[in-house]
Parts: structure tokens; C-alpha cells; sequence
């Protein structure tokens, strides 16, 4: 008999009859697919597939929750006041609208921006700004500028310092600023 453990996650139990088990689940699948596009986030697609999840995970929170407290004596009159809460703030109407964009008609419109040169233990030392094609990863970025700009030797003798690429996703339907921060 062996006293390895089984690899994989490790099962949490579930609370018994909790109502909101199914919402809570979809909240955690908003949260999985925000943690894929940091992961992703120098890679066009898988980015830009990864927040059209999100919005779609997002809206989905509150269908189910809906669905599964119907049943609760008084939700309705609690959630009423909640629904116009959400209704009036812009952030979440923009990613409401955004969702609809997404399953309904087309892409967001995507604009990315980057900062590009000398970093020294991951803080940015040295760069130009520069627009960036949207179906560029980051690595071409980074392979085809900055070894143009020598600024570091061959004998890399700067301990700490490094090429890099800090990155900027901005979809005006979600506002003006970087779409993570909006998240």
C-alpha cells in the first residue's frame, strides 16, 4: 500500500444546499479567465479570447444567481435595487455592452500600445513609446526593435538589465485606460 498522494486538485467540498453554489462556481470561472489574460497577455488571440470569456463569464454571474434564488422568499425585492445599482454604474454597463458586442456582432476594438527598451530588475529604465499592431505578439516586439537599439553590450556587463516590452491593451468600448486595469 502506498502513501502518495494522487496528483491533481485536490476536491473541495461543496457546502450542503448552498443557493448560490452555481453562482459562486461562474464567479469563479470571471476569476480564471482575468488570470489567463495576464498569463496570455503578450499573445493577441488567446488574450482577446480569454476577455470575450470573461465578459460572456461575467454576464452569466447573474443569470444564475437569478435562477437560483428564485425560489427565495424576498429576493426580488432585494435584488431590484441591486439590478438598478449595476444598471447605473458605467463600468459594468460598458462590459454589459461589450458582451453583446462580442456574441452579438463583432470583436472589440482593440488599439495596443507599448513601451519599449531597457528594464533593470523588471523596472523600466530606458524606452520609447511605440503603437503597436494589434496582431503582433510581443515578441516580435521585442525581436525586431530592440536589438536595434544597443544599449546593452555583448558581454551583457550590467547585472540586472534587460530588454523588454510593457504592454497596453485598451478597447475603447471598455474606456480609455489598459483593459486589465478596467477589469
Amino acid at each position: 500500500m502506498s502513501n502518495k498522494r494522487k496528483a491533481g486538485p485536490e476536491k473541495i467540498p461543496s457546502q450542503e444546499n448552498c443557493p448560490l453554489e452555481e453562482a459562486d462556481d461562474k464567479f469563479n470561472e470571471v476569476h480564471f479567465f482575468i488570470e489567463q489574460m495576464m498569463l496570455r497577455y503578450h499573445e493577441p488571440e488567446p488574450f482577446r479570447y480569454n476577455l470575450n470569456a470573461f465578459l460572456q463569464a461575467l454576464r452569466n454571474v447573474t443569470f444564475v444567481l437569478q435562477q437560483q434564488m428564485s425560489k427565495v422568499p424576498n429576493f426580488h425585492s432585494w435584488y431590484e435595487p441591486q439590478q438598478e445599482k449595476m444598471r447605473s454604474d458605467q463600468l459594468l454597463r460598458r462590459f454589459v455592452e461589450s458582451r453583446n458586442i462580442v456574441v452579438k456582432s463583432r470583436n472589440l476594438l482593440f488599439k495596443s500600445k507599448a513601451s519599449v527598451g531597457l528594464f533593470r530588475y523588471r523596472k523600466l529604465k530606458l524606452a520609447f513609446d511605440v503603437d503597436v499592431s494589434t496582431a503582433f505578439p510581443s515578441h516580435y516586439v521585442l525581436s525586431d526593435l530592440v536589438p536595434k537599439l544597443g544599449l546593452i553590450d555583448d558581454d551583457h556587463s550590467a547585472i540586472g538589465e534587460e530588454y523588454g516590452v510593457k504592454r497596453q491593451w485598451i478597447a475603447p468600448e471598455l474606456g480609455d485606460e489598459n483593459v486589465l486595469v478596467a477589469l
